[in-house]
């Protein structure tokens, strides 16, 4: 008997080798485009499961933003109660400079006073004093005068005498002088 050859499957080999040209180019477009397909799904995959993870992100970012202006709504009151105390204090800042300029005018009004004279009325505002006054002499009007004429505080000063005093020698006389650098 002949021997007989052994009855063998080889899967690794092709039973028949293309070929044609055609052949060859059709069995590397079916091996390359397996591997393209598999590729081709690799991405898409990723790309879904991406497009999982940004909605997801984008979602929680929405309702963080949602939850901040909900705060922020619920705290217009208390900012617009702030901003009115903020502008009360700074109303109050300037009344308070003011009224420190003020005082201080007060003190130069007075160390312009001689001591003899006797201050029976006096009106002052922002621009101006007025004062109705009484001296035992012409001496103490003079130095009166001369002390606002030499203060550079005040300017453009207006006495008015009346020798209409009680006493001989009693002067009673008005001052008006305004502050030096008001309405210039």
């Amino acid at each position: 008997m002949p021997k007989k050859p052994p009855k063998s499957l080889n899967l690794l080999e092709p039973a028949a080798a293309p070929q044609s040209t055609w052949d060859k180019i059709y069995e590397w477009v079916f091996n390359i485009g397996r591997y393209l397909m598999v590729g081709v799904e690799i991405v898409v995959l990723i790309a879904f499961a991406s497009r999982f993870i940004l909605d997801r992100q984008n979602n929680d970012l929405k309702e963080s933003i949602d939850a901040k202006v909900s705060i922020i709504k619920a705290q217009t009151e208390v900012e617009k109660e702030i901003r009115g105390v903020q502008t009360t204090l700074d109303n109050i800042s300037v009344i308070i400079r003011s009224q420190v300029s003020g005082a201080e005018r007060f003190d130069n009004v007075f160390s312009n006073i001689p001591d003899e004279v006797q201050v029976d009325n006096l009106a002052m505002d922002q621009e101006s004093v007025n004062m109705t006054c009484r001296a035992p002499n012409f001496d103490a009007v003079k130095e009166l005068e001369d002390n606002f004429k030499l203060d550079s505080n005040f300017n453009d000063l207006n006495l008015s005498l009346s020798k209409s005093g009680q006493e001989g020698s009693q002067v009673d006389f008005s001052v008006t002088v305004k502050f030096a650098g008001v309405g210039e």
